[in-house]
């Protein structure tokens, strides 16, 4: 079966199966689990690396299998090799492949040659997973990210005896490049492309390996070759539907595997086709680019019409400037990137709900652009600077962190116009017609091609997409259910002088506007309670179990959108006024979408309630990694003996789940106990 993951998702699903199918798999490289230490700063995962790939595989693996490492590239991965020569199948991440200059002696001398030069005695499964290529994110913003991060250098790994070098151009390819080679008994160099990490594509759910060595015709023509590689694989996809649109079919071949390479597709394609051209973002001198245009002059001279072309970066260093860099990756120069910003350390994705300026419309700096939602919050995000907004992203559309969303353009460029600009191929326009689908009702990732039209005219199953907050709800409860030792304690519990309680409380408070509600009662209740029973307000990090000096209760609430958690701070520390006021407003900006991430992380215990509906009890499922979660069920009304008599009673069942890792039952029991008693007897709560 298969789905969609953005590129550095299916590398992270790549990493995940390999090190559940083989426990001599490890990952070691910079901040490859670093945020996961920091949960007291609201931080729950690691940063993951510049493609965010190893994110949440330090909870379910543990740091004897990823491992940050200080800054010393020569220093780890050195200590990979010597690792892979013992036993192990290290997975090293190499930042940025610039960095490879003060690591090249151990990848060079020692992992490319160590095979060869113990006559076949040891072998070296290495990988050396590294990020490569300039991401033309700077135009308008100051700058990218520079000569030193920028960098493509994949033809030094492909001219080095001894090593494998592959190169995935989408989400398939990335997972099945990745997984060969943690199971390859050679050194491979991984190199992704940075500007790739968004880029959607099916993914089959199982583990599978795209073969190395071999490349891969996307798309048949007769009329010439265009050889990509990695980026400048879609690149030339694009550019063969744009030549189709003038009758040029063009055949594109991507390389996936520079060392080795696959001489054959590439040969057999040009003898078809009579005409080639090479796409390369490397610099020119000693590249691949021009190691392939070589390859066919040498063996298919006779077959071709015309010089082999190549197109490739210029020979000089990335620049850091904005708008040479955008230069430099063909990006407008004279327009301001609005590219989707990463409102917390966790944020990956995020959905455009509505535009809140038209097309074409004039905006000044700090106005208004348009609405975000996250897993967590909604935001308004205000114009970075005054122009002319070109909107490129349609709303309700679900964008990876970066993504371009729009531009402002100078106010003296034109902007094209008051509709969304439909982008597609001038094959997949032709195609729509013909099957009478309408291009602006389709939502995809970039450029609508013929397959989208094709999905779209035969699809009669309506379908939501999994992703924004749906997803990351799903993924988190996922992942709590596969990680902890989870068990819920259920007690039934009297509200009758709660509920009097609170009728009185909301008369008196009633001109301030406070409101108090049993489940913000219930709020008090826990923080007071979690003061004597501090493991149930407890967090489980790896080989150690913190507890916070502070209560900050999660207050689960219902939306269309999905669960949303805002966070009460040191609730411990708050009367019940304060409590039911706090949470009010919390309650009121969560509606107006008006909630910050920070306001919506770091909770150390949560309180779930299903109070208005019809359920009595129900499992609440532990948010990792907090200790303990409270569901609160509905009041009813039961029958119950006050001496001889049979009165009515009105209760709610509390239904307490906590990680057995880190509490065992009767402390739990025992808090519960004191949740009950305080509820059943609340003057101290006031």
């Amino acid at each position: 079966m298969t789905r969609t993951l953005v590129f550095s998702r299916a590398e992270n699903e790549a990493l995940r199966q390999e090190l559940e199918r083989d426990p001599s798999v490890i990952l070691l490289g910079e901040d490859v689990a670093g945020g996961a230490g920091r949960a007291e700063q609201g931080f729950i995962d690691a940063w993951g690396g510049p493609m965010g790939s190893t994110k949440g595989l330090i909870q379910q693996f543990g740091p004897e299998r990823i491992i940050d490492t200080p800054i010393c590239e020569m220093g780890f991965i050195g200590a990979a090799v010597g690792a892979a020569v013992t036993g192990l199948r290290p997975v090293a991440e190499l930042m940025f492949v610039n960095f490879v200059g003060v690591s090249l002696d151990p990848i060079m001398n020692e992992a490319a040659y160590l095979r060869y030069m113990l006559g076949g005695q040891v072998s070296v499964p290495l990988v050396i997973k590294t990020a490569i290529g300039a991401t033309g994110a700077g135009a308008g913003n100051g700058g990218g990210t520079a000569a030193q991060h920028s960098g493509s250098m994949y033809s030094l790994f492909a001219h080095i005896p001894g090593l494998k070098c592959v190169v995935p151009s989408d989400p398939y390819t990335a997972k099945g490049l990745l997984t060969a080679a943690i199971r390859d008994d050679d050194p491979v160099v991984y190199c992704s492309h940075r500007a790739l990490a968004g880029v959607q594509g099916e993914v089959p759910e199982e583990a599978y390996t795209v073969p190395i060595g071999r490349a891969r015709v996307l798309r048949e023509g007769g009329d010439v070759t265009l050889v990509g590689i990695a980026r400048m694989t879609g690149v030339c996809l694009e550019a063969a539907s744009e030549l189709a649109g003038q009758g040029v079919e063009a055949e594109v071949v991507d390389l996936l595997s520079l060392a080795p390479l696959d001489e054959e597709t590439v040969i057999e394609s040009v003898r078809r086709t009579k005409h080639a051209v090479v796409v390369d973002e490397d610099t020119p001198r000693c590249s691949v680019a021009r190691d392939v245009a070589a390859v066919i002059a040498d063996r298919a001279i006779d077959h071709l019409d015309g010089p082999v072309k190549t197109v490739t970066g210029p020979h000089a260093p990335v620049p850091y400037s904005g708008r040479l860099v955008a230069a430099r990756c063909g990006t407008d120069p004279v327009a301001t990137d609005l590219r989707l910003p990463q409102l917390g350390d966790i944020m990956t994705e995020g959905r455009l709900t509505a535009w809140l300026r038209e097309d074409g419309a004039a905006v000044e700096a700090g106005q208004p652009l348009y609405d975000l939602e996250t897993d967590k919050v909604s935001f308004t995000v205000e114009a970075p600077a005054a122009g002319v907004l070109r909107r490129v992203v349609a709303a309700g559309e679900l964008v990876p962190v970066g993504t371009l969303v729009g531009q402002l353009l100078a106010k003296d460029e034109p902007a094209g116009g008051g509709e969304r600009e439909i982008r597609a191929t001038p094959a997949a326009r032709a195609l729509a017609r013909e099957l009478g689908v309408d291009l602006a009702a389709l939502t995809v990732n970039g450029r609508i091609r013929e397959a989208d039209v094709r999905a779209a005219a035969t699809s009669d199953v309506a379908s939501v997409p999994y992703s924004g907050r749906r997803r990351a709800i799903g993924e988190r409860m996922l992942r709590s259910r596969q990680t902890t030792a989870a068990l819920t304690l259920a007690s039934e519990v009297g509200v009758d002088a709660a509920l009097d309680l609170i009728d009185e409380l909301n008369r008196e408070w009633r001109d301030d506007g406070v409101v108090v509600t049993l489940t913000r009662l219930i709020v008090r209740a826990c923080a007071v309670a979690l003061r004597d029973h501090p493991m149930l307000n407890a967090r489980l990090h790896d080989d150690r179990i913190e507890q916070p000096g502070t209560v900050d209760v999660g207050l689960a609430m219902d939306q269309e959108a999905g669960l949303l958690v805002p966070v009460l701070r040191d609730a411990g520390g708050l009367s019940l006024r304060e409590v039911a006021a706090s949470a009010r407003d919390l309650a009121l900006r969560a509606e107006s979408g008006r909630l910050t991430q920070a306001e919506a992380a770091g909770a150390t215990f949560t309180v779930t309630s299903l109070a208005g509906t019809v359920v009595d009890a129900f499992t609440p499922i532990l948010d990792p990694p907090q200790a303990a979660i409270l569901g609160v069920g509905r009041v009813r009304e039961v029958a119950a003996f006050e001496g001889e008599r049979v009165v009515r009673r009105r209760v709610t069942t509390l239904s307490l789940t906590f990680d057995h890792r880190v509490a065992d039952g009767a402390p739990a029991a025992r808090f519960l106990g004191r949740v009950a008693e305080l509820l059943g007897s609340p003057a101290e709560l006031r």
